[in-house]
């Protein structure tokens, strides 16, 4: 289940960014751990998914374990880095919901007592509404709550 969500957040992502986070090699890198990958018989087409990004300058990359091979659309793009931004907040609430670190929408935190541009975001805030509003204190004690060890485990999951 896990990671048909990370499968289909890897969409998301591309769909939702002018490029991907990753390169080809972090790519390989990634899934070689998992499974011995010789670096020499591995595929790459480049596919057309224009129509499915319609307006949206973005990238993808679908790797297809039973044929060794990667997929990419707009191959630079997607050997270029960027910040995953919002989008981690995501990733942290899946952790989160993992782990235990919360358990449903109505999860609360307790606010800091810092003042925040965001006035929505200067009090406790439940897991619903720190994502509507983009808390970011919210998400930064979740991913405390969570741990760096399970937190950087769960990130190679996905």
């Amino acid at each position: 289940m896990k990671r048909m969500i990370g499968f289909l957040l890897s969409a998301v992502l591309a769909a939702s960014y002018a490029g991907c986070q990753q390169s080809e090699q972090n790519y390989i890198e990634t899934l070689s751990h998992i499974q011995k990958i010789d670096e020499n018989t591995i595929k790459e087409n480049n596919v057309d998914y224009s129509q499915e990004f319609s307006e949206i300058k973005g990238c993808c990359v679908f790797y297809d374990v039973s044929m060794n091979s990667y997929n990419f659309y707009n191959k630079a793009d997607s050997e270029t880095r960027y910040s995953p931004n919002s989008i981690f907040k995501i990733i942290s609430t899946l952790e989160g919901l993992e782990c235990g670190a919360v358990t449903s929408e109505t999860s609360t935190m307790d606010y800091n007592g810092n003042t925040y541009p965001f006035e929505s975001c200067n009090t406790d805030l439940n897991l619903k509404e720190a994502f509507q509003n983009s808390c970011v204190w919210y998400f930064r004690q979740l991913i405390d709550k969570i741990g760096e060890e399970k937190m950087k485990k769960g990130l190679e999951e996905i």
